[in-house]
């Protein structure tokens, strides 16, 4: 809804000042365009189920929750949604879209998650099939499995696994999935079943932004040329803290704290 930003301490946001009369119409047009899970669901031709992985792989929003826990989605957001589908879609001919197959069923093939493989249709723009684009709801949508792969090929040099992450940062994969629980590093989720996949998950761009601001003890050792005992006496005593990952990580800093 964003009509009142939320304060970074949780509570609840605050006006300043008494609504104006357009601020007041804003709301009240936002919460018409709210529908339940349920309704959106229908709407999309979907199961519940499938529309909280959408929800949770970040395609869909969830706007409002009420005390009851129940979802509300914005159904202006929701219809551009399917129309971005239908736009993607090319008139199936009974050869043209022979070879493709339904979302779950390439979702399942290609060992991706329901949302993650949304998520690659829409940003690379992937050309869809349904006998009637005009009209399609979710489940009637069908997408090339060769050229999803090809799509997934592309992003290849855009991730790597945790092992590449840890010795680029010169940490152990502990402490890389803790930087990820943290927020420091961004990933790509899987689902439970592609466990074989997990060596895919790690974004190298923000390994990269994040080993431009912190460094790791082991790394700052060897710039410096001197034992960890050594560097970690200079640190407590300039009451430098590590990033606060968790019991049994490695520790790490920031740059400016301890590069001068």
């Amino acid at each position: 809804m964003g009509f009142a930003p939320k304060p970074p301490d949780g509570s609840r946001p605050v006006f300043p000042d008494y609504p104006s009369l357009e601020l007041i119409k804003q709301i009240v047009n936002d919460i018409e365009k709210l529908q339940d899970a349920k309704s959106t669901a229908s709407f999309l031709g979907i199961e519940r189920g499938t529309l909280l992985i959408l929800a949770k792989a970040g395609v869909l929003h969830v706007e409002l929750k009420l005390d009851t826990k129940t979802p509300y989605y914005d159904s202006r957001k929701v219809s551009a949604f399917l129309a971005q589908l239908r736009r993607q879609c090319i008139q199936s001919d009974g050869s043209v879209g022979a070879c493709s197959d339904p979302f779950s069923k390439v979702a399942a093939r290609s060992q991706w998650g329901l949302g993650e493989l949304l998520k690659l249709i829409l940003s690379e723009k992937l050309p869809l099939h349904a006998d009637n684009p005009k009209t399609a709801k979710f489940h009637e949508f069908r997408v090339s499995l060769p050229v999803v792969q090809k799509a997934m090929a592309r992003q290849q040099d855009t991730f790597c696994n945790l092992s590449d992450a840890a010795e680029s940062l010169a940490i152990d994969t502990k402490t890389v999935r803790a930087l990820i629980s943290s927020g420091f590093i961004d990933t790509v989720l899987r689902s439970p079943q592609e466990t074989r996949q997990r060596w895919h998950i790690v974004s190298k761009k923000s390994v990269a932004k994040f080993n431009r601001k912190y460094i790791s003890l082991k790394k700052l050792c060897f710039l410096r040329g001197e034992s960890v005992q050594r560097v970690t006496q200079d640190l407590i005593q300039a009451k430098h803290s590590p990033l606060p990952l968790g019991p049994k990580t490695q520790r790490i800093f920031r740059r400016s704290d301890v590069l001068k």
